[in-house]
């Protein structure tokens, strides 16, 4: 006798209608394993990969997300949906080349297709082809004129590349359409020496957002970042005999560069940064107890915990005044913390918002900070923090201590 299949296409149809709607009723992990089920039957199906590719997506397993899609393009190669959220996902994952390809695919035979114009351009931007991804986001605007983060990106291109004038005059064009764009207005600011202001949230949240799949090769090989490490040989040198850590905070944390340098002194390593992209990254690397996705003065400000670490690397580079945030770092200190942070170096003042968009301190400055907030600098020295257009950014590393009472 033969034994009869266990699922029959009407159970199957079955099943993907009920994964369909557990998929919009938002419930991803029960949807999955419906998919999963499919497969096991028909592993090549394009459509199931398609839906169990989204499900996983937005469960934010990007690299089973891109097998998925992978999967689904051998059998629809040209099926416009796919191509555009596998290239979303390659993106994601920084395979850029991958992402343009998709998107070249799609523009071969939709080459008005707005968002695909755009997203090539970002691409594009991503891999330094600055020229190729200008006229990219050139042809969205001639689309549509009113395209805001066209210009923005158009703006951003001529701000990295120093043409600062260019910049200048496409901030302007954005700011003439949305008068309260919170980044064009910051960055405008910063060509104009304007120190007055903080960078948006929003901006800081968007940069890291989009730097992330490439943040820490592009840190470590092309910009040769190194203060997570300075910072740690600081420390090491401040500490006598050296200590341990029960509880520690990496603020600012990134994809974790800061928390590799020093996880093996701290018992119990906190993680806090703003961009949702950059908290996923550094979750893979399980060095951190706990992960929050917060802005620094909020975090600080509702934090119950105490801390006798707090890793600052290339945080305070985003921030203009600080004597809120030492204020805050005050609060949740353990009597005795330690206080490692870095800054970028200004002799002429205070500090100051360079053309950058980041903010550079005064080493006077930093001592008042610290003097009125309780904390005793017992290290402060120049580094070269990273490279930018084959030039050294100058720096300065401190090692601060909490006193029990403000001086």
């Amino acid at each position: 006798m033969v034994k009869e299949q266990s699922e029959k296409p009407e159970d199957l149809e079955r099943v993907f209608r009920e994964a369909i709607a557990l998929h919009h009723e938002n419930k991803l992990e029960k949807a999955c394993q419906l998919y999963k089920k499919i497969l096991s039957v028909m592993p090549e199906s394009p459509l199931v990969n398609y839906n169990l590719g989204l499900a996983l997506f937005e469960l934010k397993s990007f690299k089973q997300s891109y097998d998925c899609y992978s999967t689904a393009l051998k059998h629809a190669p040209e099926e416009h949906d796919l191509l555009y959220n596998f290239a979303l996902c390659a993106k994601r994952l920084g395979k850029f080349a991958e992402a343009v390809d998709a998107y070249t695919t799609i523009l071969e035979s939709n080459p008005d297709e707005i968002d695909s114009l755009y997203n090539l351009g970002c691409c594009l931007m991503d891999l330094g082809a600055d020229d190729k991804a200008i006229s990219f986001f050139l042809k969205v605007l001639n689309l549509t004129e009113d395209h805001t983060a066209a210009l923005n990106n158009i703006a951003c291109i001529h701000h990295r590349n120093s043409e600062y004038d260019l910049a200048k005059n496409s901030y302007l064009k954005l700011l003439k359409i949305q008068p309260d764009h919170k980044i064009a207005l910051h960055l405008l600011a910063s060509l104009e020496g304007d120190s007055s202001q903080n960078p948006p949230a929003l901006y800081i949240e968007e940069l890291f957002d989009s730097y992330s799949s490439r943040y820490d090769s592009n840190m470590l090989k092309d910009l040769k970042y190194s203060v997570p490490e300075a910072l740690r040989k600081a420390l090491n040198r401040s500490m006598k005999p050296q200590n341990s850590f029960m509880k520690a905070l990496d603020l600012g944390c990134g994809t974790g560069l800061g928390g590799e340098a020093f996880v093996d002194v701290c018992s119990d390593l906190v993680g806090v940064d703003l961009s949702t992209n950059m908290i996923d990254l550094a979750s893979e690397k399980n060095i951190y107890s706990s992960l929050y996705v917060a802005e620094v003065h909020d975090f600080l400000n509702t934090c119950e915990d105490h801390f006798d670490l707090i890793i600052a690397a290339d945080v305070f580079i985003y921030i203009g005044d600080l004597l809120p945030i030492f204020q805050g770092l005050a609060k949740i200190s353990s009597p005795n913390a330690y206080l490692c942070f870095s800054t970028e170096k200004s002799s002429t003042s205070d500090y100051i918002l360079r053309k950058s968009g980041r903010f550079a301190h005064g080493d006077n400055f930093i001592k008042k900070v610290c003097l009125e907030t309780g904390w005793s600098i017992r290290t402060a020295e120049p580094a070269k923090l990273r490279e930018e257009r084959f030039k050294g950014i100058e720096g300065m590393l401190y090692i601060a201590v909490k006193n029990d009472e403000p001086s």
